[in-house]
């Protein structure tokens, strides 16, 4: 009896949170942002997938809730965009995958769970590849033929360097932005900061690392930051 006791009185704290949480963001005005070279905008919405997002961010860390909250309008804005063009190049269908796929780098990159249209789109196409339903993950989205023979195309032209140099700039921003947040007067954001950075991407150029950075959320994320201290 003790133990359902405690339980109710968390789950009373938990609705207490949410509520002030939801009234916070509610009384927030949307501010202008970039993500992947795109302006996006920090939506004040408090839905409850959007509340859940924030405290699953919180909770993964660095915990500061005020970058929560911004990584999480910058993934679900840049997502929706993301998903509007998606659809207007390549239809419904397909748009729903690849719209699910962005989805899972945008987790990824702000620490956030997948929306749950997309873990569904996601899903299925699991489901038919794992079933041998497709040949391809994804099989049933491809709809363009290559040679007239009947195997589908893919998604995108095959380039084997290219989700591995996508990944190295990511990786790049985040050790950025981690060596800034853990030592500023020693890393400022300035160019010696991304020099140091190749130290460990060699491959990358200070130059690249840096425009990555910048239309990254990070910015955003520390002039907040910076305002709230």
């Amino acid at each position: 009896m003790k133990r359902d006791d405690d339980l109710d009185s968390i789950a009373a704290d938990l609705d207490n949170v949410l509520e002030r949480l939801a009234g916070y963001i509610e009384r927030q005005a949307p501010r202008p942002g970039v993500v992947d070279d795109e302006p996006v905008e920090f939506k004040a919405t408090a839905e409850p997938e959007i509340l859940a997002a924030i405290l699953y961010r919180y909770a993964m860390g660095p915990p500061r809730l005020r970058d929560a909250i911004t990584a999480t309008q910058a993934a679900g804005d840049a997502l929706e965009r993301k998903r509007e063009s998606l659809v207007a190049e390549h239809g419904e269908k397909k748009a729903e995958l690849l719209a699910a796929l962005y989805a899972c780098e945008l987790a990824h990159r702000f620490t956030q769970p997948v929306p749950k249209p997309d873990t569904r789109a996601l899903a299925a196409a699991g489901n038919r590849y794992a079933k041998g339903h497709d040949k391809f993950f994804g099989g049933d989205t491809r709809v363009e033929k290559r040679g007239g023979g009947d195997e589908p195309a893919p998604l995108h032209p095959p380039n084997k360097n290219v989700p591995r140099l996508a990944n190295l700039r990511k990786w790049a921003v985040e050790y950025a932005a981690r060596l800034h947040e853990q030592d500023p007067k020693r890393h400022p954001i300035d160019r010696a900061l991304f020099e140091e950075v190749t130290k460990t991407f060699t491959t990358l150029k200070a130059g690249t690392i840096e425009a990555d950075y910048q239309s990254s959320a990070w910015p955003e994320i520390f002039r907040l930051r910076k305002q709230k201290d």
